[in-house]
């Protein structure tokens, strides 16, 4: 009996496991790789869950959740005292979410809740989403103030079958608090229904160092409402400093893109124009998620240097015309002269679609990084998502003929 009393005091000893802090960076998944490359993203945020202390607060907005492991993870974060509060869009009600408000509660007024929002958040425009993807963490491990906004929902059809990115930042007080009141300001949205208002202008600009983030829906038409034109309408396709952009000094842009609907037309003239000007572009699209018309502007003849460069990352496995694997990322990357910085590498990312509800009427979020580490993350995955289309033996789906719905499809779940 003593010596099980010395092995019982012995174990209870043992300090627990220590959780590695949440690292600022870029993690994206690889849909066609092992189990841990496919759940990168996902783990990324169940390791941040787990380290979270009793008394931290876990802030989440998603559009979909299906990952049973971490619907368990956040319970689990409730049950030891983190307060957990979840915003989640309502157009697909599965158990997941049922486990969640079941333990969560709906109570907004409680330190922990799982609310819905009917439509945006701050609008009853149909169609239009909370789709914004934003994950924070007051404390974890050691790290406050950690935001992860990324283009992924938790499910496992985002890890299994599209490709997807995010980017962490830890520390950074005043990005931290825009992120915080935009979750606040959603929630408040969700409670009030805002019924009969068909279009917000909620817009909110946030600069902190090398970190810049738009916060949608915005108000206002055309093209000076535009927050992507007017991102591009900033480069200039010459003039790159020496290292920075092609050889010959002149602009690099490239972009990753799930949805880009007719509505955002403008934006692939603005392209094709640009790469007339002496930008090099690229872009890597899905298919079937890319109304003709963008394409027919992006491939549009007599542009000086070819026009832009595609590749669509819609592809068909086992020949039933839909699209197996997928590009879910959202993001456009610039280096070389832009804002009259000849040096730039830029990162803009988040959940938002080329489409106009994610423009005009969902919750969405933009972030804006400086910084040759985090360019270069995303630059190598653009270059593996260019190698796997290339080596795939499967068939692209290619744009439908008809106009793409604003619609966010199935496959962004």
């Amino acid at each position: 009996m003593l010596a099980i009393l010395v092995a019982l005091a012995l174990v209870l000893a043992i300090p627990a496991a220590a959780h590695a802090d949440p690292v600022e960076g870029a993690v994206f998944n690889k849909p066609d790789g092992s189990q841990a490359e496919q759940y990168a993203i996902a783990d990324h945020l169940m390791a941040s869950i787990d380290a979270a202390p009793a008394g931290s607060v876990i802030r989440m907005s998603f559009y979909s959740v299906t990952i049973s492991s971490f619907v368990d993870r956040l319970i689990a974060a409730h049950d030891r005292g983190v307060h957990v509060r979840l915003l989640m869009d309502d157009h697909d009600i599965r158990d997941t979410w049922t486990r969640l408000t079941a333990a969560l509660g709906q109570d907004h007024t409680a330190e922990s809740f799982a609310v819905l929002c009917h439509r945006s958040c701050f609008t009853d425009y149909e169609p239009s989403y909370l789709h914004a993807k934003m994950y924070m963490f007051s404390t974890s491990g050691s790290a406050k103030r950690v935001v992860t906004i990324s283009s992924a929902n938790p499910t496992n059809g985002q890890a299994v079958t599209g490709w997807n990115d995010a980017y962490t930042m830890v520390g950074d007080t005043t990005m931290y608090k825009a992120y915080k009141r935009y979750f606040e300001d959603m929630t408040q949205g969700a409670l009030v229904g805002l019924q009969g208002s068909v279009k917000a202008d909620y817009y909110r600009v946030t600069k902190s160092g090398r970190f810049k983030t738009y916060l949608f829906p915005r108000g206002g038409s055309g093209n000076s409402s535009d927050t992507i034109y007017s991102i591009l309408s900033n480069v200039s396709c010459s003039g790159a400093a020496s290292g920075h952009g092609t050889p010959t000094h002149h602009t690099i842009i490239k972009i990753a893109m799930f949805q880009w609907t007719q509505y955002r037309v403008n934006l692939a003239k603005k392209l094709w124009a640009l790469d007339d000007a002496g930008c090099d572009v690229e872009i890597v699209f899905t298919g079937s998620e890319t109304a003709g018309q963008v394409v027919s502007e992006l491939t549009r003849p007599g542009g000086r240097y070819g026009g832009p460069v595609l590749h669509n990352g819609a592809r068909d496995m086992n020949g039933d015309a839909a699209a197996d694997f997928y590009v879910h990322d959202k993001y456009l990357l610039v280096e070389g002269n832009y804002a009259g910085d000849t040096s730039t590498r830029a990162v803009f990312t988040g959940s938002a679609n080329f489409a106009n509800n994610a423009l005009h009427y969902n919750n969405e979020i933009l972030l804006r990084v400086l910084d040759t580490n985090a360019y270069r993350s995303y630059l190598r995955q653009f270059s593996d998502l260019k190698t796997w289309i290339a080596s795939s033996a499967s068939e692209p789906v290619d744009p439908p003929e008809a106009r793409i719905s604003e619609r966010i499809f199935a496959t962004d779940e």
